[in-house]
């Protein structure tokens, strides 16, 4: 999969967000910067997310980046799990 780097003008245009909503996000750490600024295409995906949460369970951003860091920690654990599982099936063939 090809991640693609945006500044932060053309993140604005990705997300329609203003660049103080931008930092905003990221000082709360719901999203990540690359360096000065650049952002994977990924967080953009993030971004639209949070904005969902937000907009849709009416939460504020504390309590948007707890669900998106719990939503992580559960795509972590189910990777392990079924990592897990592959070896247990590779030791009762």
């Amino acid at each position: 999969m090809s991640v693609d780097i945006l500044t932060m003008t053309e993140f604005c245009q990705a997300t329609r967000l203003a660049q103080e909503d931008i930092h905003e996000l990221v000082n709360i750490g719901i999203i990540e910067t690359l360096a000065s600024d650049q952002f994977d295409s990924e967080q953009v995906l993030r971004c639209i997310k949070a904005r969902r949460l937000q907009q849709d369970l009416e939460l504020d951003l504390q309590g948007v980046a707890l669900i998106l860091e719990l939503l992580d920690q559960n795509r972590h654990l189910q990777r392990r799990l079924q990592h897990v599982e592959q070896l247990v099936r590779r030791l009762h063939s």
